[in-house]
């Protein structure tokens, strides 16, 4: 999650797009995308400003929506996410503020980018690679995505930030993140079989999780494609490793929610007979041995649907 605080200038928006202009003159838009790109840029940092010029505009549910072309299901989709956040609600067993949220969505790849690289000049050529994303402009929600075959999932992802984070500002980043991929899974079994392939041939190759190592990681730029794997796996173990894994972590996010400071989950298996990594182990049944890894992936993904 980033904080967006910057006031751009129409001249830097306006450079991005010197080198487009060729493009976008084969659709005869030159001066068409380049007026209403500059409003995008207003709307984002001064919601009041712009949003009339956006090509698209609607409301569903709590979305408050900008795209560059009209998207279709938008109120299904909002309904899906209000159910969403209705489980979340009970899996997780607090209280999740449901604020206003502003969407922005767009068709065209090189738009997006733009429009990524002009508000968020921080962001790495990573960040910018993606489908959607997710900011907090002060205490406004903000989720910028991509449309195509994977909106549905993007937003659901991002949702579960835009929800979270208001409601658990203290958050850690490796829980964010492992609750967004778990609620993602669009079949509600918050099964990522890629990442369970990942992490099983990892775990063949002697690779060992460390969720105290996981929780040390503050900022988004740690987390690559192990520590979102790895974070996956832990949120899915304390989702569905039974009662006594739940409730360490719903006793877990009360404490935070009060703004204590509470003692990590890592240390949260005080008084049990293993530790959390060889509860890790023996819940996912990954070894050396060739088979198994895969024959657990298949059982878990059944026994969870």
């Amino acid at each position: 999650m980033e904080q967006i605080n910057q006031r751009l200038g129409l001249a830097t928006w306006s450079s991005v797009w010197q080198g487009r202009n060729r493009a976008l003159a084969k659709n005869g838009a030159i001066t068409v995308a380049l007026c209403w790109l500059v409003a995008v840029a207003l709307t984002l940092t001064q919601p009041s400003v712009g949003y009339a010029d956006w090509p698209y505009r609607a409301q569903a549910g709590p979305f408050l929506v900008a795209a560059d072309a009209p998207v279709e299901g938008l109120d299904s989709l909002a309904e899906e996410l209000l159910q969403l956040s209705e489980r979340m609600q009970n899996d997780l067993a607090i209280p999740l503020r449901i604020e206003r949220i502003r969407l922005y969505l767009f068709h065209d790849r090189e738009l997006f980018e733009a429009f990524l690289l002009q508000n968020m000049p921080q962001l790495t050529p990573r960040d910018i690679n993606r489908q959607g994303l997710f900011v907090l402009r002060g205490n406004t929600p903000v989720i910028v995505a991509m449309t195509g075959p994977e909106l549905r999932r993007t937003l659901r992802h991002e949702f579960v930030h835009a929800v979270l984070n208001p409601s658990l500002p203290q958050l850690p980043l490796w829980l964010d993140e492992g609750l967004a991929m778990y609620y993602e899974v669009p079949d509600g079994s918050g099964w990522q079989e890629r990442l369970a392939d990942y992490l099983a041939q990892a775990a063949r190759t002697g690779w060992q999780p460390d969720l105290a190592r996981l929780e040390s990681l503050t900022r988004m730029q740690q987390m690559g494609l192990a520590e979102y794997a790895e974070a996956w796996s832990w949120t899915f173990l304390l989702m569905r490793g039974g009662p006594e894994y739940r409730e360490r972590l719903r006793s877990y996010l009360v404490e935070l929610r009060r703004g204590s400071k509470p003692r990590p989950l890592s240390e949260r298996w005080t008084g049990s007979a293993t530790s959390p990594e060889k509860s890790w182990l023996v819940f996912y049944g990954w070894s050396t041995a060739p088979t198994r890894p895969r024959f657990w992936s298949a059982l878990r993904q059944w026994w969870n649907r």
